[in-house]
């Protein structure tokens, strides 16, 4: 029963996190209405750029992890106090506004929400042991237990010589370690069930706005929309899909790569063709790009050549060679990562680990 409290305290966390950071960016749009969904998308990306930008200093700083927690802390308390304070009425009314359109004329909505739970719950009792759990799930616990970051080699418990600058650079499991370390729950419940939650649930609520956005809001429609993505996921398992890592390893970054990070990409790509270079495009790819990288090293190859794959097409067919720049720009983090990975293959790049 403990850790089920501990399991709903930190998925509570998350849910409140990711809403406050999402405010971050949203609360200087205008004329742009206030939707949940959105700021938890794109929440969850910026709390990770955000992560990131502290983590990597602290890491190669060989701070413990304890000092990085309390710093997370901090950071992400403050988060939430502005956030609720700038906005903590606004998400009240919205909040009791959907209530009511649930027990009312939008009573359609039950289907994704319904669906989504069925997911997220199917996502967490499914337990496949992979090889590779023993290296993610290994990096959160030794991290974890010995309060350092990332200096162990979770395959042979090994202290490392130099950072793995492959993996170190995505902090995406040093924020599990963090919050193992703040929540006092244990890594393989943060990791296997608190997280795949998270990333199932969020996933669907992706799905749920491209099916908006492709079937022009008709709720019917929508709701049919995430019942098939239901059953793709369900009946469509390889290993060469993203399905795959949604249900089976949806603990590692490449899980919210295939399902997370290049969906959205391809959601932002849709609305260009549709409503053209609207005003804060750049801005949701940079967050889309930034974010994805930040999380899964896979991004960094994956996520660039999903944005050049939508916007060179657009580019040239609107004429619109001014757009080269902006889309290098959107990528300098794709970029920098793949730079930092190339440099250390081949040995030009090493950070020392201090003994």
């Amino acid at each position: 029963m403990a850790n089920l409290g501990k399991v709903i305290l930190v998925l509570l966390y998350y849910v409140i996190a990711f809403l406050s950071f999402g405010s971050l960016v949203t609360h200087r749009e205008k004329g742009q209405s206030f939707s949940f969904t959105r700021n938890w998308l794109f929440g969850f990306f910026v709390y990770h750029i955000v992560f990131q930008v502290i983590a990597i200093p602290a890491m190669f700083m060989q701070l413990p992890l304890s000092v990085l927690a309390a710093i997370w802390a901090v950071v992400s308390v403050a988060v939430i106090l502005w956030a609720a304070v700038r906005h903590g009425k606004q998400w009240w009314q919205t909040a009791m506004d959907r209530i009511r359109g649930l027990f009312g004329k939008e009573w359609i909505l039950w289907i994704p929400i319904l669906t989504a739970g069925a997911t997220v719950l199917l996502a967490s009792v499914i337990y496949v042991s992979f090889w590779d759990a023993t290296y993610y799930v290994g990096q959160v616990s030794f991290s974890v237990y010995t309060n350092t970051i990332n200096q162990i080699e979770p395959l042979t418990g090994d202290w490392l010589q130099v950072f793995d600058l492959k993996h170190c650079l995505a902090t995406y499991h040093v924020n599990d370690a963090a919050i193992c370390r703040l929540f006092g729950i244990h890594p393989l419940i943060e990791t296997k069930t608190v997280m795949v939650a998270v990333v199932a649930w969020l996933t669907n609520v992706l799905y749920y706005r491209l099916g908006c956005r492709l079937l022009k809001n008709q709720k019917e429609a929508v709701a049919v929309f995430m019942l098939l993505t239901f059953a793709v996921n369900i009946f469509t398992y390889s290993s060469y899909t993203a399905s795959s890592f949604f249900l089976y390893r949806t603990y590692e970054g490449k899980a919210i790569t295939g399902n997370l990070s290049i969906p959205l990409v391809v959601g932002l790509l849709l609305k260009l063709y549709e409503e053209g270079e609207s005003r804060g495009f750049w801005q949701q790819m940079l967050l889309a790009g930034w974010g994805s990288v930040a999380i899964a090293s896979s991004a960094m190859f994956l996520v660039p050549a999903t944005m050049a794959a939508g916007v060179i097409p657009y580019m040239f067919w609107k004429k619109r060679v001014s757009m080269l720049p902006k889309l290098m720009m959107v990528m300098l983090p794709s970029v920098a990562m793949i730079a930092c990975y190339l440099l250390g293959r081949i040995g030009w790049l090493e950070i020392a680990i201090r003994r």
